[in-house]
């Protein structure tokens, strides 16, 4: 029996930036996204990692911009990049993303992004402003810590 061809690749959709500053992962992330900028998105974030000792406290502010459209497959390897984070060798405490009042689909798709994050046992919030993801995200190193 023939092997099926493989999913053909595309060019990645959505953008992603990270920069580790101030005690935090700080990533932008603008979509629309497929798979393969999802992809793109996991090797970002973990980069964003490179350099920090094994074992670091880590919580991930995400900036959503654009909208929480996806592709059902983009969704799927959203869920792999939390486990890959989970894994890298930081203490990765929990994500919290900012998502604004106009970022499009953010009513109907914030519970499947918080189902992905449960399922992978990571604590996850959201918040419209940076201050107040920012206090959040602070809170859980200083639990963490204290």
């Amino acid at each position: 029996m023939a092997k099926p061809p493989p999913a053909p690749r595309f060019t990645p959709h959505g953008q992603t930036a990270a920069r580790w500053h101030d005690g935090f992962l700080q990533v932008v992330v603008s979509g629309p996204f497929n798979v393969e900028g999802i992809e793109v998105l996991t090797r970002t974030m973990l980069e964003g990692y490179r350099g920090l000792p094994e074992g670091t406290p880590v919580v991930n502010v995400c900036e959503m911009r654009g909208t929480l459209v996806y592709t059902p497959e983009a969704w799927e390897a959203l869920g792999a990049t939390i486990r890959a984070t989970s894994a890298s060798g930081m203490r990765v405490l929990a994500t919290v993303w900012i998502v604004a009042a106009d970022v499009e689909g953010a009513a109907l798709l914030l519970p499947r992004a918080r189902a992905l994050f449960a399922a992978a046992g990571r604590r996850f919030e959201v918040f419209g402003e940076r201050q107040a993801a920012e206090t959040w995200a602070r809170r859980q190193l200083d639990d963490a810590q204290g």
